[in-house]
């Protein structure tokens, strides 16, 4: 079974206003059994829930941003909530995605965050284990506070990936800048280094974290981050 991945929604949490959490509500299609629940986003992460009680693994938790995820035991429905815990009180942003034909026992090939200046955006590097594996980048970024930004925020992609709906808000509130967090994904060719690069339309502030998730089909042991 080859890998595919369904995104599901997002949250923007920080146009008027920070908060410790939020919640990301499952739409209309659900998750089955079976598939597994990615979860991403900025700052910094205490735990992530669900209504069906899924447990979630979190897989890295630094330089400004998170990834955890749950193989779906109990089927997700529309309008079940995802719940997202910080470690304090952010502005920040966030994104589930469904993955489907990941390796069950092992599925998690490498990721983690880094920040980054400027337009020019990049994840860590992370080397994957065999053809075929499910490559996510993730780009957040947070302007000046009387700074407008486009968002989507991503204007080009990098090669062979495809641009995702990401969340965000183009102007400030008060003292809450504008922020966004776009997102890339591929199924990769064959197993080696991969850096998930984007072109960002913004230019301003001083924020910026970009993320790696790479996720397996069955078949091959995983292999740590390259740094």
């Amino acid at each position: 079974m080859a890998v595919t991945y369904t995104p599901l929604a997002g949250a923007n949490v920080g146009q008027a206003g920070a908060a410790t959490g939020t919640t990301i509500t499952i739409p209309a299609a659900g998750v089955p059994i079976g598939a597994r629940v990615i979860v991403f986003g900025c700052r910094s992460l205490s735990q992530v829930t669900d209504a069906r009680g899924n447990v979630y693994t979190i897989r890295f938790n630094a330089n400004g941003g998170w990834c955890a995820d749950a193989p779906v035991s109990t089927a997700l429905v529309s309008g079940d909530k995802i719940t997202i815990t910080l470690t304090g009180t952010f502005q920040f942003c966030c994104y589930a995605v469904r993955a489907d034909g990941l390796d069950p026992s092992s599925p998690f090939d490498g990721g983690g965050a880094q920040s980054f200046t400027g337009s020019a955006a990049a994840g860590p590097l992370v080397t994957t284990t065999l053809a075929g594996d499910l490559v996510i980048g993730a780009f957040y970024a947070q302007t000046v506070d009387t700074q407008s930004d486009p968002v989507p925020i991503i204007s080009a992609v990098g090669s062979g990936y495809t641009d995702q709906t990401g969340v965000g808000n183009t102007g400030s509130t008060g003292n809450w800048p504008a922020q966004g967090m776009d997102w890339e994904a591929k199924i990769a060719g064959a197993a080696g280094n991969e850096t998930p690069t984007a072109t960002l339309n913004v230019t301003a502030g001083t924020l910026r974290t970009g993320m790696t998730m790479a996720y397996r089909a069955p078949g091959s042991a995983a292999v740590a981050m390259v740094v």
